[in-house]
């Protein structure tokens, strides 16, 4: 019975999201609109810790319903193959491939990828 638990831990721990494989680095840009970026504004994490909040963030989103109306993003961001637009101050992200979803982020997220974008955004 033991060894079936066990079989049953190590099955669902490598099913979960958190295994899967990690982008090795996550590429910030600052936006004007939503079809142009500011130039000369981008910067790259590649700590694992940082990227695994970017992930998390994306992961505990909640769907918003009905129409919104919002100014143009303040960042986007490439993880791995996907690349989001980021409204920061407000906590919204939505996928750049599927624009007609919006998507609100967990406060605790939102605090922890405002904490990594500022403290990015001061280094030279």
């Amino acid at each position: 019975m033991r060894s079936f638990f066990l079989f049953l831990a190590v099955f669902l721990a490598s099913c979960s999201p958190l295994s899967a494989r990690m982008p090795g680095e996550v590429t910030i840009h600052e936006m004007e609109s939503f079809e142009e970026e500011k130039q000369g504004e981008a910067f790259v994490i590649s700590d694992k810790v940082d990227i695994r909040k970017f992930q998390a963030g994306i992961w505990g989103t909640g769907k918003e319903t009905g129409a919104v109306d919002l100014p143009h993003p303040e960042f986007s961001f490439t993880l791995g193959k996907e690349s989001y637009f980021l409204w920061l101050e407000s906590g919204f992200i939505m996928n750049r491939k599927n624009t007609h979803i919006l998507y609100r982020l967990k406060e605790r997220d939102r605090g922890n990828l405002k904490r990594v974008i500022v403290e990015r955004k001061g280094r030279p």
